[in-house]
């Protein structure tokens, strides 16, 4: 939530759509830098990943990656639901518009809130896609069947109409070859899942992302479109159409920052594990030289080096099925 603008009575509310891999706790953690904003990190992926909901319940996997989700990981499951994620993410608005009215500042905390704004981050809402699997439809067909199979009535997210009308939404999308190849190498080293497992196919598509699209620009509430690469290679002209959009001061954005302190970081073992990078970090580290565009070809030989043809061909197919809707989310990026 941002300092209202425009002269209204309630603050500018901004939350962040995304997807695995896709860069996107680097942009929450890049735009949690302005003093202006309270960030509120991921107000619904305890109940998403962890509890009784949690879509892993409902997928289709290996007999690893089943015995992993019903066995291994028993011990670290909560009883956090969307509706309770829902009502504390309402009480944590309440507060930042409380503080908002007494000019408090902000200060950052991941996984808390902070004292003056909100700015809220989740995951596109994979429920539909298990939903919509057992339906018997492919996950990759139009994207509007999503919708159908869960039966949405107003609008396809975790958000109450209330919380939707008053936020900006700002969705982050990367480049399929390079999401893809980057959960893989992430799955493999921390998980049994695997390409060929829905919970895989659930990571890496960009079918719910561009149906999340869709309905909120029917809902009139088209979303800042941003691609994870130009947070390396256009900061300087990124950050100014975001804050443009936003309402908000460019020069308080800033590309270097403090560690964030460890008792400050998530508990959760599987969030430690999953975002002990983005916490350690101290600002947005490019490379030395920009690397070409990525192209299917090129990352397939990669793959086929590294993991061989068989993993190189599951890959390349995701890639395939998740490219149209990278190009049409593309079109709209600032």
């Amino acid at each position: 939530m941002a300092n209202a603008t425009n002269g209204g009575s309630r603050p500018q509310s901004i939350f962040i759509f995304d997807n695995m891999r896709s860069r996107s706790h680097l942009f929450f953690r890049w735009l949690s830098t302005s003093p202006g904003l309270a960030p509120i990190y991921h107000p619904f992926i305890l109940a998403m990943f962890l509890g009784p909901e949690r879509f892993t319940r409902f997928t289709r996997n290996s007999e690893s990656r089943n015995k992993e989700n019903n066995e291994a990981l028993l011990l670290i499951y909560g009883d956090d639901t969307h509706e309770s994620c829902s009502r504390k993410l309402r009480s944590d608005i309440m507060k930042a518009q409380q503080a908002v009215s007494r000019g408090s500042r902000a200060t950052f905390s991941p996984g808390s809130k902070s004292d003056l704004t909100f700015l809220g981050q989740d995951t596109v809402d994979e429920r539909a896609f298990y939903q919509q699997s057992a339906a018997g439809h492919s996950p990759q067909d139009d994207p509007r069947r999503a919708r159908v199979a869960r039966g949405w009535s107003t609008e396809p997210t975790n958000l109450s109409d209330e919380v939707l009308d008053t936020c900006t939404p700002i969705m982050i999308i990367r480049h399929p070859a390079m999401q893809v190849s980057s959960v893989y190498q992430s799955m493999v080293a921390l998980t049994q899942c695997r390409p060929g497992d829905e919970d895989f196919e659930i990571a890496t598509t960009l079918t719910l992302s561009r149906a999340l699209y869709d309905f909120l620009c029917s809902w009139g509430k088209t979303p800042i479109i941003v691609d994870a690469e130009d947070m390396l290679w256009r900061t300087q002209d990124l950050v100014t159409n975001i804050c443009n959009a936003l309402g908000i001061d460019a020069k308080d954005i800033q590309d270097r920052w403090d560690p964030v302190p460890f008792e400050k970081r998530p508990s959760k073992s599987i969030l430690v594990a999953w975002t002990e990078v983005i916490w350690k970090s101290s600002g947005i580290e490019r490379p030395m030289t920009k690397p070409a565009e990525p192209t299917l070809n090129a990352y397939y030989k990669i793959w086929v080096e590294k993991y061989g043809v068989e993993v190189a061909e599951q890959l390349k197919g995701l890639v395939q099925k998740n490219m149209p809707h990278y190009e049409y989310l593309k079109q709209s990026k600032v």
